[in-house]
Parts: structure tokens; sequence; C-alpha cells
């Protein structure tokens, strides 16, 4: 499918677009509210400054995509693989973010407030003033990530040996 027979479908009301492939795509600057883009390859794709509220992107691969001021909240993103991906100030308040993989990604100024990231694995994420606070972050693999100065107000954090720094900040 190509990207604008997707849009003139959603614009008719469709938002069923499962296992579509729109890699290295230019979806930036959309309102595509509701969408359903579980299984779809997005590789290398720009979705900066878009907006996916409650979309379903459950298994898609974002891997390197552009998701820079890219509006999230409340969708799912479960299992996706967001390998080395750019989320520099993207909102994914309450999203669900359960087993998915943002190995090496940019979370610089990501807002997970409240976001379930369980499982998740953020190993070598770049998590420089993300805001953690009162995400789910049980399970995480946060190996060769530096979270003293991601915000972690009521996170639940994994059961691990974290640097001292990291421990009193989710105090």
């Amino acid at each position: 499918m190509i990207l604008s027979e997707l849009l003139e479908r959603y614009k008719a009301g469709e938002r069923d677009f499962e296992d579509v492939d729109l890699s290295n795509a230019s979806l930036n600057e959309l309102d595509l509210y509701g969408i359903n883009l579980s299984g779809a390859q997005l590789i290398g794709a720009n979705l900066s400054g878009s907006n996916f509220t409650s979309a379903r992107l459950i298994g898609a691969n974002l891997t390197r995509a552009n998701l820079y001021r890219t509006r999230l909240p409340m969708a799912d993103l479960s299992g996706a693989n967001l390998f080395r991906a750019d989320l520099t100030d993207a909102v994914l308040l309450s999203s669900s973010l359960v087993g998915t993989d943002l190995i090496g990604s940019i979370l610089t100024r990501t807002n997970f407030s409240g976001a379930d990231l369980y499982y998740a694995n953020l190993r070598g994420a770049h998590l420089e003033v993300t805001n953690l606070r009162f995400s789910d972050l049980s399970h995480a693999n946060l190996s060769s990530t530096r979270l003293n100065t991601a915000k972690l107000e009521g996170a639940t954090l994994p059961q691990i040996v974290a640097p001292a720094e990291v421990i009193a900040l989710a105090k």
C-alpha cells in the first residue's frame, strides 16, 4: 500500500491498516488518531510531529524511525521494535510499551509518565531528562542506561543492583 492510499482510506473512516509496509515513508505532521498499524513495517519512517493518540502499533517495526515530537498518549506499542529510534520530545502518556525493544533509542525529554514499560528493553537508551514518573519499569532491562537526569518519582523500577543515585531518585 502506498501512503496516499492509506491517507485517503483513513480520511474515509477506515482505521485498520495491520501489517502494512510503510518503510521510509514520510508520515510527519499528520493526525492519525486511533489508527491501527499493528505489525506494520515502519523502518526508517518519519513520523515526527504526528498525532498517534490511542493508536495500535502492536508488534510494529519502527527500527531507526524518526518520532521526534510525536504524540502517542494512550497508544499500544506492546512488542514493537523501536531499535535506535529517535523519540526526542515524544509524548507517550499512559501508553503500553510492554516488551518493547528500545535498545539504543534516543529518549531525551520523552514523556513516559504513567506508561507501562514492563519487560521493555532499554539497554543503552539515551534517557536524558526523560519523564518516567509513575511508569512501570518492572522487569525492564536498564543496563548501560544513565538514569541520573531522568524523572522517576513514583516509578516502579526493576529489582536490579543500581547506582546509589538512581535508587535515591526513585524514592
